[in-house]
């Protein structure tokens, strides 16, 4: 698959390139290319900073991700947990439905679906527990 991103890479770049040189060498009116103006390398480059950057492979959401599956799984599980959820939704006035689906694997949008239900009842899931 990363070969496949690669070559894919590689063609977008000789684009580009090929792109370039026709402004340099057409005399239509275009300017030539100033210094200011993108190359190759600055695209290349502003590419690896987004890599570095994308808050969708950062470790905070991989580490977040499976506790938001853990909370949906013990609400499925158990109906005590479930009730006392419910309650704690009611108290601190959470949207409804009281309840976070589950994430899986074969559904395009239940990791959505999942995120919706914590965010609506995020008031619920923060509350601290009584000393």
């Amino acid at each position: 698959m990363e070969s496949d991103e690669g070559s894919e890479d590689e063609e977008a770049e000789v684009q580009i390139q090929a792109d370039l040189d026709g402004y340099e060498s057409e005399d239509d009116g275009i300017a030539e290319i100033s210094d200011t103006e993108l190359s190759t390398k600055d695209i290349k480059d502003l590419s690896d900073e987004d890599e570095e950057k994308d808050s969708y492979t950062s470790l905070s959401c991989k580490q977040s991700l499976p506790k938001f599956r853990a909370v949906a799984r013990k609400l499925r599980k158990s109906p005590n947990s479930k009730a006392h959820f419910v309650e704690l939704c009611i108290e601190t006035e959470c949207s409804k439905p009281h309840n976070i689906m589950r994430d899986v694997r074969t559904r395009w949008n239940s990791t959505f679906t999942q995120l919706e239900g914590i965010i609506r009842c995020e008031k619920a899931m923060w509350v601290n527990p009584p000393i």
